[in-house]
C-alpha cells in the first residue's frame, strides 16, 4: 500500500487516530497514536520512543540492567499492514518495526529478527506457509468475579447458539480486517473458544496473531465482555494454546514436507525439521510458553503436549503431522497466545532450519500413543523427554542453548531473558492463596 493509497483512505473513512504498534519481549501489544495531521511525518521518521521499551515484562515493571532512561528507537509502520480497525470510533492500526537514531534495524526488534529467518529460508529456496490456531476465553462480570460467558459443552450447537452474536461480530470484525478466517467452534472449556485464520506467509501470519488478539478483545469489550488469551485461567478447564501450523513449500509450490511412500507421508526433509525443532525444543518453551501460567497447560494429559516427540494426528505430541498429500504440514503444540508471535515462529523456524541444514535425526521419538502411558524407562531409552516443568527451568534451557542465543543475538537474548526471568522471580515471592490455605495452621 502506498502512502497516498493511506491518506486516502484516512480521509474517506473519517480515520483520526492511527495506532503504531510492536510487540513488546512480554507478548503486549504496545505503541504510539499519531493523529492524521502528523501521519506524514511518521512515513518518513517514524515515531520515537525510549530504547527501554523492550525492557519491560508482563507485569509492566522496567526490568533492572537495561537502557535505563538514556536511548531512543524509532517505530518504522509498515505500510502493508495498515488497517481500519472497525471495533474502534476513528482508529486505524499500521504495525512496525523498530530502527535506530541512525536508520538500521534495531537489534532488539522480534519482527525483524522473523524477517532475517524467513529470507534465509528463501536464500535456501524454501518458502514457507504458516498460521496461528488460537483459543481464548469470553468471560463476563459476576458477583464482583469474571466467569465463563455460557456453560455449553464442546463443539456443542448449543455453545455456537450461545456464543452468536458476539462470535459473529468477531469473524466480521476480522474479515473487515483482512484476517481470513477459516474456521470456528466453541472450546473444551465452558466460554472458551477457537478461531482458525487460514495460512499465509510468517510475516503475515505473525502481523494477523497481533491484529486478531487486539480485535477479538477489542470487539469483547463493546459488547460488556472480556477476551483472555491466558493460557491457563482456571485450574480444572481446558488451557488455550496458539498451535504453530508450518508448512514448507519449493519455489514451483510443492509440498517438500510430502512423502507418499514414508509411513508417515513425511519426507526426509520433514524428518530433519522435526529433528531440529525437537533437539531445540526445551529451550524453545522459554520462548513459545513464555509465562508462568504456561506450564500449567502443559501437562501430560491435557492434550496441550508435555513430551519431546511428534506422531501422526497426535495431539499429545510436540509436533504433529497434519494432513496428507499436499495438505501435510507440521503442528507445533506447546505455543500459547502469550508468546510474542514474531520471536515465537522465528525461533520455531530457525530451530527447523538447523535440522535441515544438518541433517538431524529426531530419532526414535515418533509416537502413536498419548506418550505419558509409554513406560518411563522406555521414554527415557528412546529421548521421549519431559518439559522443563516451569518458566523458570526452560529460561535456562534457553540461555544453554548455543543455537537459539546465536540466531537471536546476544544482545536481544540477554535482554529477553532479563525480562521473562523477572516474572518468574515475582511469582517466586508471590504467596499464593493455595499455600495460605493448606500450610497456615497445619504446621
Amino acid at each position: 500500500m502506498t502512502k497516498q493509497e493511506i491518506l486516502k483512505i484516512i480521509e474517506e473513512k473519517g480515520i483520526n487516530l492511527i495506532r503504531h504498534i510492536f510487540v513488546g519481549f512480554d507478548g503486549i501489544s504496545r505503541g504510539r497514536v499519531v493523529h492524521k495531521e502528523s501521519l506524514a511525518e511518521s512515513f518518513n521518521s517514524g515515531t520515537g520512543v525510549s530504547a527501554s521499551v523492550q525492557e519491560f515484562n508482563d507485569l509492566d515493571e522496567l526490568v533492572p540492567g537495561g537502557s535505563g532512561p538514556v536511548g531512543e528507537v524509532n517505530l518504522i509502520p509498515d505500510l502493508d499492514t495498515f488497517t481500519v480497525l472497525p471495533y474502534t470510533q476513528t482508529s486505524a492500526l499500521m504495525l512496525c518495526d523498530f530502527q535506530t537514531a541512525d536508520k538500521r534495524p534495531w537489534e532488539l526488534c522480534p519482527r525483524t529478527f522473523l524477517k532475517k529467518t524467513v529470507k534465509q529460508l528463501r536464500e535456501m529456496g524454501y518458502s514457507v506457509q504458516c498460521s496461528i490456531e488460537d483459543e481464548f476465553y469470553l468471560l463476563k462480570l459476576r458477583d464482583g468475579e469474571f466467569k465463563p460467558y455460557d456453560e455449553e459443552l464442546y463443539s456443542s450447537v448449543g455453545g455456537m447458539n450461545s456464543a452468536d452474536k458476539i462470535i459473529s461480530e468477531i469473524v466480521t470484525c476480522l474479515e473487515t480486517m483482512g484476517i481470513p478466517i477459516q474456521k470456528y467452534h466453541p472450546e473444551y472449556g465452558p466460554g472458551q473458544q477457537e478461531v482458525v485464520v487460514r495460512h499465509t506467509d510468517p510475516l503475515k501470519a505473525a502481523d494477523n496473531q497481533v491484529a486478531l488478539k487486539d480485535a477479538i478483545k477489542g470487539v469483547a469489550i463493546n459488547n460488556g465482555l472480556v477476551a483472555s488469551f491466558m493460557p491457563k485461567p482456571y485450574a480444572n478447564k481446558s488451557g488455550s494454546g496458539a498451535h504453530l501450523h508450518i508448512g514448507l513449500c519449493d519455489k514451483n509450490g510443492e509440498n517438500l514436507f510430502y512423502d507418499q511412500s514414508d509411513r508417515y507421508q513425511l519426507s526426509s526433509l520433514g524428518y530433519h525439521f522435526i529433528g531440529g525443532v525437537l533437539a531445540h525444543l526445551k529451550g524453545l518453551l522459554g520462548i513459545t510458553a513464555a509465562t508462568v501460567s504456561s506450564y500449567k497447560r502443559l501437562r501430560p494429559g491435557n492434550w496441550a503436549s508435555a513430551f519431546v516427540c511428534y506422531g501422526p494426528q497426535n495431539r499429545e505430541a510436540a509436533l504433529r503431522i497434519v494432513g496428507s498429500h499436499d495438505s501435510l504440514h507440521l503442528e507445533y503444540k506447546p505455543m500459547d497466545p502469550c508468546s510474542n508471535p514474531y520471536l515465537a515462529m522465528g525461533a520455531v523456524l530457525a530451530a527447523g532450519i538447523d535440522g535441515i541444514t544438518n541433517n538431524i535425526d529426531p530419532g526414535d521419538t515418533a509416537v502413536e500413543v498419548d506418550p505419558s502411558r509409554i513406560d518411563p524407562e522406555e521414554r527415557e531409552r528412546r529421548g521421549i523427554f519431559r518439559y522443563p516443568e516451569n518458566l523458570s527451568y526452560a529460561l535456562d534451557e534457553l540461555s544453554q542453548d548455543d543455537f537459539l542465543v546465536g540466531s537471536m543475538g546476544d544482545g536481544f537474548s540477554q535482554a529477553y531473558l532479563r525480562a521473562k526471568r523477572s516474572e518468574w522471580e515475582a511469582y517466586s515471592a508471590y504467596v499464593t492463596d493455595w499455600e495460605v490455605r493448606n500450610y497456615l495452621t497445619v504446621f
